[in-house]
This record gives structure tokens, C-alpha cells and sequence, in this order.
């Protein structure tokens, strides 16, 4: 082996790991904002429906507090997959995909939040993804 290609995979392999800390930190970021206004709005019945029979107040508590659940798990999947280890990246994809989905089911309520918050799991479920399969396939 010459020179140029054990510095190219060192580079290449530093380039995987700084997409593993990118994703560890999105999915941190998106675990804390997600969890803190989650939890700000279990405290308040502020949505309310005007239907032709009346208003109607949406108590939506008991989703929150799932989105809290979440959210810390999402947070401390952020954390594990700084390890580097490919089951800590599957669990990190998966808390990002569960926060997505469940994150979308908010977007009538608090739309500005949850395109930030989907965002940044989409950019972490991407980065984690990228780096699963780039340790599958045989080089």
C-alpha cells in the first residue's frame, strides 16, 4: 500500500466520524427543543376547535407528555451514537424516525416548531443512515 491510500482511508474514515457527531449533536438539539416546549405545553389547553355546535377545547396533555418521552429518548440516542458503534446509529435512526412521525402528527398546532424539529431529524436519520450503509458495504 502506498502513502496516498492510507491517507485517503484515514479521510475517509474521519469523514464518517464527523457525520456521526454531526448526527449525535441534531439528534441531542432536537431531543432537548422537543422535550422543553413539549413540556411547556402540558401545562396550558390553548388549541380550540369553532365547530357550527360550538367551541371545543383540545386537551392535548397526554400527547405532550408522550412527546416528552420521546424527546428525552431521542436525546439520549444522541447521545449513545457519539460512541460510533453501528447498533448506537440503528437506535439513533430509529428514535429520529419514531420523533419524526410523532412530530408530524403536531403540525397543526405548532407548525414552526415541528418543521424545525423534523428537519434536523431528517438531517440526522440521513447522516446516520449514510453512515450504516457506508459500513456494509465491502471495500
Amino acid at each position: 500500500m502506498d502513502l496516498h491510500r492510507v491517507r485517503s482511508r484515514q479521510a475517509e474514515k474521519d469523514a464518517r466520524h464527523r457525520g456521526v457527531l454531526l448526527a449525535s449533536g441534531l439528534l441531542v438539539g432536537s431531543g432537548v427543543i422537543d422535550a422543553v416546549a413539549a413540556y411547556a405545553d402540558t401545562s396550558s389547553d390553548r388549541f380550540v376547535v369553532v365547530t357550527e355546535g360550538g367551541l371545543h377545547l383540545l386537551d392535548l396533555t397526554g400527547w405532550n407528555w408522550l412527546l416528552v418521552g420521546v424527546a428525552v429518548a431521542v436525546a439520549v440516542a444522541g447521545i449513545l451514537v457519539m460512541a460510533g458503534r453501528r447498533w448506537t446509529s440503528a437506535v439513533g435512526l430509529a428514535a429520529a424516525l419514531l420523533a419524526l412521525g410523532l412530530d408530524l402528527a403536531f403540525i397543526p398546532y405548532a407548525p414552526l416548531h415541528v418543521i424545525l424539529v423534523a428537519g434536523l431529524n431528517i438531517a440526522a436519520a440521513r447522516l446516520l443512515l449514510r453512515h450504516l450503509m457506508s459500513r456494509r458495504s465491502p471495500r
